[in-house]
């Protein structure tokens, strides 16, 4: 049976990644890191299924996340540092956690290991996760303008950026202390 043809939707998109990963790798080894990103993942993917949303994709220590409403998606990463640190060794090793959210056009298909999604939107929310500071949210003027003002007013430090084969791109920051400060 031929796979199912592949159609396009918009999605709100989070990119995470583990800064320090390696570091620790070369302390504790491959397999124990392999064993904190794993348990990681699940816990990341039980929030997301909270959220209306879903891990699509694990890519190393990171990972991709799928929503149809940017507001879940930003709730969704607003949560995702507590469970992230809930993991003691974690915590320990000095390991961050770097997000990035974007909203926009994906081709949606299916895969020897299930439904991905591709295109340009994906490689924009990589580029944005690549500007994000341990600790931090990246989030694009495109998902940004499906948020509630309230949600809004947790952003910061409105920039834009050109980036390499996207063009220019107007994000917020969001760090994670000010959203602790903030009540998440």
């Amino acid at each position: 049976m031929p796979p199912a043809a592949a159609y396009l939707a918009d999605r709100a998109l989070v990119l995470s990644d583990i800064a320090g990963s390696t570091r620790t790798a070369a302390k504790l080894g491959d397999l124990a890191v392999f064993n904190l990103v794993r348990a990681f993942h699940d816990r990341a993917a039980g929030l997301a299924s909270r959220h209306n949303g879903r891990l699509i994709k694990e890519l190393g220590d990171g990972f991709l996340a799928v929503f149809d409403d940017a507001a879940d998606a930003l709730h969704f990463a607003r949560e995702l540092p507590t469970v992230f640190y809930e993991d003691e060794t974690i915590s320990g090793e000095g390991l961050s956690l770097k997000l990035a959210i974007h909203y926009g056009r994906v081709s949606v298909g299916e895969t020897p290991y299930g439904e991905d999604v591709f295109g340009r939107n994906v490689n924009l929310v990589a580029r944005l996760e690549g500007l994000a500071a341990p600790h931090e949210i990246v989030i694009s003027d495109a998902a940004m303008q499906r948020l509630s003002a309230e949600e809004l007013g947790l952003v910061n430090r409105r920039e834009t950026s050109e980036l390499r084969d996207i063009g220019k791109v107007g994000f917020g920051r969001l760090g994670f202390a000010r959203l602790q400060v903030a009540g998440a």
